[in-house]
């Protein structure tokens, strides 16, 4: 046995010994102490009394040997969390005591002490002011955090790498160690047995994904000790061994099968349970299964069945069945045929050795490591080093503070014990509450707690509860001492009363002072379902708050004192819940009374929330622009919040379609100039993504999502290049979530004044007002078969009946030990919701499951019970105490709840601003100018309402979705129609190079793009035949030369989609009016023009520029639909759409765009000899092969008007 080991024998014999009173002022300040602080004892308060004694070596003979500096007590504690407050904590207390020693006096009762027993306060204020300074080093660590720092100040005596990398997740490693396992396990198929031992593991686990999922919760515990048949030996072995067991049990039986049936009919055995129905059956089950070869070690159901010891279970009277086979089935089932636990067994083993040579190869440490390697430097066997180590941190800290004690591990116990077990020169102080122990799902031990209370003899209590009022003191009292054992293990867990301090304010309800209980028994003859009874008193939690809220605003809910009363508020109350679907009952009901509540206790990652998903998609929108289908996903979320008109409306508005795709290009380059979060939030704001949201229901839940999910993004693009990678980096995140990560958890939505929903386990060392318990009675049974015995912490893989049995007993107990927290939350008033649970189905005569619950074990000594019982046992407990009511649940209907005093709040007035503010500034375009000429409506249209638009032709009115349409035959006007075969034209021609003379090259570039949009292929041929009608059908207009084809023009030759931006000076729509339609006949056709005056910029696009014999001409694509025959598409019908649509003021700002560019670039630039002309091809009209022109439309607008245009823009008289 090494030194920090302690045998059973030891803690048995161990003297028991009397608990005494704490005095923080006399408790001495060496050797081992173990402190028991009850709930709201002032635990914290008491650490930071001894922390100011230790620094002024205060005592006389119970005083350190020595002042001890802030940077020599060691105060270990969980969590970073309970560090950090501990810490201002100890602080503020320092300070404060550092101020009285100035003044002379303090008004607290530990100061005052220390005041009268320290006499020269100079040296005590030095002393304290040397703390303050010095706090920022003082030795206030979680445990792993003193591992970690022990491991690297003591490298050399620990044996630790000096260079080693720290982990927080090790999911990475044990995956490739299951994976390895599996494949040298599983993989071999050298003969039939191997093959037999794959399709086992394959039956039982599909993937090493869920082999690990099932053996996680063992890999981390040291001292698990895994109980599992067969594990020492080789799985094949094993394996050979069970199937021939099997093989023999099959002859057995097949030699005796044919009398089973005639001779259980003429037996005693219960004919309810083995009729004459279900013995054949199962007797021809079992046969067929007999005469198969064995490929499986699965034995039939129905075996058990023919069990011996089963047959005479069910025989009431006369003969028991007696057949030899009976006997045989029994031994047969006795023996270990099940593998599974072998296979559980040998992949723990394996995976354990796999992950830490892994970590020593690679020089890595996590969490069980630093606590695994300080352990093994301390011990003794090993060598000197272990003393010298063991010294040299006592040294450094000669006493140690071990706060939350009960939730240590025997690892961490021991670690301590080995620095300072039995040393004289040297102090160990361990605090804690064996009643508070909650955490065994975080690794913590209430065995390792028993056993150092065994081993230490100086035990020490604080008996007063200062955060309760007496009546609640004494309710929580009087529920605990009604049983000899309330925690179950009597001898090491008891239960004191504590005291409670006077003059705290009473409980007001309906004007009258409340006791500290409210028991609430939910009306029912038989027992009630888990799911109704979670039902019912989750509504009727929400009326009770909902009355005391109300009541609250009329001055009949209060916390009353001698001089006035407190108004009971929302943050006053908290429920308590044990999970996540409780807390969503509750906050479920709130929300539907008008009541805001905040759960406090969300685990849930982030990435499972669905507006992330919303994100994710309009994230996958904006890095790709060009994307129709990602475009429309994104804008069919609920983050976009579109109707179904606004959607349909995509699919038939051309201008709209352009003006999305636009917005997509616009936050691309966004992204990538600014970051994802600048960008997100831009993107937020110009949709005002805030607003709608707060005006959901769960509004501020999803925003703060949203912005979290920003924060992350940011953060990651610092490691990520592109935003494709960030986005799939985003979509792993969605599909492998990781609940155990704090930074994906959810965030705290708000911390306004709301009721609060919060787990029991996150309620610890918190305290409220009122304090609901409405679940009380649910439990769950356990199903891990974990358990204690002889100090080792067992775990048996056959998930055995007693193995069980002693788990749940250990549940029950930690369940006990949870309400005990829960309950001691309550400053002033709990109310407990009862009912007669049963699991399952819920019936009248059948008895509950409540004995299973910790609420049943304290009411009924864990006796099975049913409601008549409960019914009596709640009378009788609100007879015996008066700190208790009984009462039915609240569950009629309720108002929804008003907070008037809110609604009545001032209100704010703005202040009046008389300036002037200038808003005609704005960037615009062909579309936002051309508008009303496309509406029915004479008022004017505000020009500026396109910021972010370019131009585009609106689509034909009265277009149908080409998606939904079945085409009777496939030519060039049955191509689809609307914006998004209008954008996947325009995109064709602009990537392709006219002068390509390989067919091949245009039909890879058509194939590729309709790969990429919704268009199916069976449109290739239509679309090389389109391409080869535009490139190659002459254009016999202007100064071309004679027989010009687009074919001819070289990439150098052309400017696809070329920007332009015209600076507005200002711009009056009646004389631009005039204007068109004194020089351009077209113009004068259409309808006027109709918007407010506008100047800034006029932004537009320009499909193709292409200069011929050098003179320059502009040129748009148009995928209008007018017929399906060439002969719709002639100069009268193209004029028409050509006005219609007001293409003629298109094809003016295109000429002036490119008029002001020449003027620009050419220093000899003359309209007349450069300047020659606008095309307009209808694409589908377009026919080489016709004598007509059919599909061009061709106008060179005057010089006058370009000028006179130019005049205009620039704000200038024309003359």
């Amino acid at each position: 046995m090494t030194s920090i080991e302690i045998s059973r024998t030891e803690i048995e014999t161990a003297e028991i010994v009397t608990a005494q009173q704490l005095n923080v002022m006399t408790l001495p300040l060496f050797s081992e102490r173990l402190i028991e602080a009850s709930a709201g004892t002032g635990k914290t308060y008491t650490i930071a009394g001894l922390y100011l004694r230790l620094l002024l070596g205060h005592g006389d003979e119970n005083a350190h040997p020595r002042p001890l500096s802030v940077d020599e007590i060691l105060v270990v504690t969980f969590t970073d969390a309970a560090t950090s407050e501990l810490r201002d904590r100890i602080r503020a207390r320092i300070v404060q005591t550092r101020q009285a020693f100035i003044a002379g006096f303090s008004d607290d009762p530990l100061i005052s002490e220390l005041l009268n027993q320290y006499p020269d306060h100079a040296q005590a204020e030095y002393l304290l002011l040397n703390a303050v300074r010095q706090m920022d080093e003082a030795a206030i660590f979680t445990i792993h955090g003193f591992c970690q720092r022990m491991l690297k100040e003591h490298a050399f005596e620990s044996g630790s790498y000096f260079e080693t990398e720290f982990i927080t997740d090790q999911a990475t490693i044990r995956i490739q160690a299951v994976e390895a396992f599996w494949r040298e396990s599983f993989y071999h198929t050298n003969d039939s047995q191997d093959l037999l031992l794959a399709k086992l593991v394959d039956s039982l686990w599909a993937s090493p994904q869920l082999l690990l999922k099932d053996i996680s919760r063992y890999l981390s515990d040291p001292y698990l000790s895994i109980q599992a048949p067969l594990a020492d030996k080789s799985l094949k072995q094993s394996l050979n061994a069970i199937v021939e067991s099997i093989d023999q049990f099959k002859q057995q039986w097949f030699a005796a099968y044919q009398d089973i049936e005639s001779h259980i009919k003429e037996s005693g055995v219960d004919k309810r349970s083995y009729s004459s129905r279900n013995v054949p059956k199962w007797i021809g089950q079992i046969t067929e299964w007999a005469q198969q070869p064995t490929q499986s070690i699965v034995v039939p159901d129905s075996l058990a069945r023919f069990d011996v010891d089963l047959l005479h279970e069910k025989t009431k009277k006369g003969a028991a069945p007696s057949l030899n086979i009976f006997t045989v089935v029994n031994q047969f089932l006795a023996q270990d045929i099940d593998l599974k636990p072998a296979l559980l067994a040998q992949a723990i083993a394996y995976t354990r050795k796999h992950v830490s040579d892994y970590k020593k190869q690679q020089s890595l440490l996590s969490f069980d490591d630093l606590l695994t390697n300080l352990h093994q430097a301390l011990d003794s066997n090993r060598s000197a080093q272990a003393v010298s180590l063991a010294t040299k941190i006592r040294t450094q800290y000669p006493l140690a503070m071990i706060d939350e004690f009960q939730d240590t591990d025997l690892m961490q116990y021991e670690i301590f014990n080995t620095i300072y077990g039995a040393q004289s020169d040297a102090g160990l102080l361990m605090i804690g509450d064996p009643k508070q122990a909650i955490y065994s799902f975080r690794g913590a031990d209430i065995f390792t707690y028993i056993k150092a209370r065994k081993t230490v003899k100086n035990h020490y209590t604080l008996g007063t509860n200062y955060r309760s009022t007496p009546m609640m003191v004494d309710g929580v009292n009087r529920l605990f001492e009604q049983s000899s054992a309330p925690f179950i293990y009597r001898d090491d867990i008891g239960f004191t009363p504590v005291k409670s301090v006077p003059n705290k304010p009473t409980f007001i309800l309906d004007g009258q002072e409340q006791p500290a209980i409210t028991q609430w028994l939910l009306p029912s003859e038989g027992t009630v379902s888990n799911s109704d009874y979670q039902t019912q008193m989750a509504l009727a939690c929400a009326n009770q708050i909902n009355t005391l809220l109300t009541q609250g605003l009329n001055g009949q809910a209060g916390f009353k004192n001698e001089e006035s009363m407190v108004a009971v508020k929302a943050s006053d109350i908290a429920v308590l819940v044990r999970t996540g679907r409780e807390a969503q009952l509750v906050k479920t009901q709130l929300a539907q009374q008008g009541i805001a509540s905040v759960y406090l206790s969300n685990r849930q990652s982030i990435f499972g929330s669905t507006i992330i998903k919303d994100c994710w998609r309009v994230l996958h929108a904006i890095a790709n622009p060009n994307d129709g289908r990602a475009i429309r996903s994104a804008m069919a979320t609920g983050l976009m919040a579109q109707s179904l008109e606004q959607l349909e409306r995509l699919n038939n508005d051309e201008r709209r379609w352009q003006q999305l795709v636009d917005e997509c290009h616009y936050y691309q380059d966004r992204w990538q100039k600014v970051g994802v979060l600048a960008m997100l939030r831009e993107f937020m704001h110009q949709h005002q993504l805030p607003s709608q949201l707060l005006a959901l229901a769960d509004g501020e839940r999803q925003l703060t999502d949203l912005m979290h999910l920003g924060e992350m993004l940011q953060q990651q693009s610092l490691e990520i290049v592109g935003e494709h990678a960030l986005l799939h980096w985003l979509s792993d995140q969605m599909s492998n979530s990781d609940q155990e990560n704090q930074e994906q958890q959810l965030r705290l939505e708000s911390d306004k004044n709301l009721v609060q929903i919060v787990t029991i386990h996150k309620s610890k060392g918190l305290e409220y007002n009122l304090v609901f318990l409405p679940f009380i009675c649910s439990a769950r049974v356990t199903k891990e078969p974990i358990y204690h015995q002889d100090d080792h912490t067992l775990v048996d893989l056959k998930f055995g009946a007693d193995a069980l049995e002693a788990a749940d007993k250990e549940r029950l107990a930690e369940d006990l030990r949870l309400f005990y927290v829960a309950i001691t939350r309550a400053i002033h008033h709990v109310w407990l919701g009862f009912a007669p649970v049963k699991s399952g189905q819920a019936n009248k005569a059948k008895t509950s499951d409540l004995h299973q619950s910790a609420i049943g074990y304290l009411y009924f000594a864990g006796e099975i019970t049913n409601a008549e019982q409960l019914t009596a046992r709640l009378s009788e407990m609100t007879a015996t105490y008066n700190t208790m009511i009984t009462c039915a649940p609240p569950l009629s209907k309720m108002p929804v709840f008003e907070n008037v005093h809110e609604q009545q709040s001032p209100v704010l007035n703005a202040r009046h601003f008389d300036g002037d503010i200038e808003n005609n500034y704005w960037i615009t375009s062909y579309s936002a100018l051309s508008k009303s000429s496309h509406s029915h409506e004479p008022t004017d249209i505000d020009a500026s309402l396109e910021t972010l638009a370019v131009d585009w032709e609106e689509a034909l009115a009265n277009v149908q979705d080409p998606v939904l349409e079945e085409a009777t035959e496939l030519t060039v006007f049955s191509f689809p129609r609307g914006a998004h075969a209008g954008t996947f034209l325009h995109t064709l021609f602009e990537e392709i190079d006219f002068s390509e003379t390989n067919s091949q090259v245009f039909s890879d570039k058509v194939s590729e793009l309709l790969g990429e949009s919704e268009f199916e292929d069976h449109w290739l041929g239509v679309l090389e035949d389109l391409i080869d009608n535009v490139l190659n059908k002459p254009l016999n207009y202007g100064d071309l030369p004679p027989q010009f084809k687009l074919s001819q023009l070289a990439m150098a030759d052309k400017q696809v989609e070329m920007e332009f931006f015209m600076p507005i000076a200002s711009l009056n729509c009646q004389a631009l009016n005039e204007c068109l339609s004194k020089h351009d006949p077209l113009s004068k056709q259409a309808q006027d023009l109709s918007f407010n005056d506008v100047k800034g910029m006029l932004k537009g696009f320009i499909d193709l520029l292409f200069v011929a014999d050098g003179k320059y001409y502009v040129l748009d694509y148009k995928s209008n639909h007018l017929g399906d025959t060439i002969n719709d598409y002639s100069m009268a019908a193209m004029t028409e759409t050509m006005v219609d649509h007001r293409y003629d003021f298109q094809y003016q700002l295109y000429s002036l765009a490119l008029h002001r560019l020449l003027a620009s670039r050419m220093s000899d630039y003359d309209f007349e000899q450069h300047f020659g002309g606008v095309f307009y091809l209808f694409l589908r009209g377009m026919d080489k092969n016709s004598s007509l022109d059919e599909g061009i439309f061709y106008n060179r607008p005057s010089k006058a008007l370009i000028e006179e245009l130019d005049a205009l823009f620039n704000d200038e008289v024309f003359s």
